[in-house]
C-alpha cells in the first residue's frame, strides 16, 4: 500500500517505468493507487476531487492497457455529472484529458 500522496502530475521517467510494466504488474499498481484514493479520502486526507482526478488517472491506464474489467470498477468511483478533468486543479490531468478527447476524436473520423 502507498505510505505517501501518488504524484498525479508525474515525470517523464516515472511514465516509463509505468510503460515498461507487465499488465499484472501495472494492475498491482493500480489497485494499490485505488485503494490508497479511497482510503485517504474516507479519512479526509484528500478532496472528492483529488479522488477523481487519481481514478481519472487510473481510468485512462486502465484503457491504454485493455483492462476493462477494472475500468469499469474505477469509472464508477468518478461521478461524470460533477467531475470534469479539463478543470483539474492540475495541469497534468488537464493534460491528459485533452490527449484523450484528441485520441477519441481520432478514433471517430477513422471509423467513417
Amino acid at each position: 500500500m502507498k505510505e505517501t500522496k501518488p504524484n498525479i502530475s508525474v515525470s517523464a521517467e516515472e511514465l516509463l517505468k509505468c510503460r515498461n510494466m507487465s499488465n499484472t504488474e501495472a494492475l498491482a499498481e493500480i489497485v494499490s493507487y485505488e485503494l490508497w484514493a479511497e482510503e485517504n479520502l474516507a479519512s479526509g486526507k484528500i478532496s472528492q476531487e483529488e479522488a477523481w482526478d487519481i481514478f481519472f488517472c487510473l481510468l485512462h491506464e486502465c484503457d491504454e492497457r485493455e483492462l476493462i474489467e477494472d475500468r469499469e470498477r474505477i469509472l464508477t468511483k468518478i461521478d461524470t455529472k460533477k467531475y470534469n478533468p479539463f478543470e483539474s486543479a492540475h495541469g497534468g490531468v488537464r493534460f491528459l484529458a485533452v490527449l484523450r478527447a484528441r485520441m477519441l476524436s481520432s478514433q471517430k473520423e477513422t471509423s467513417h
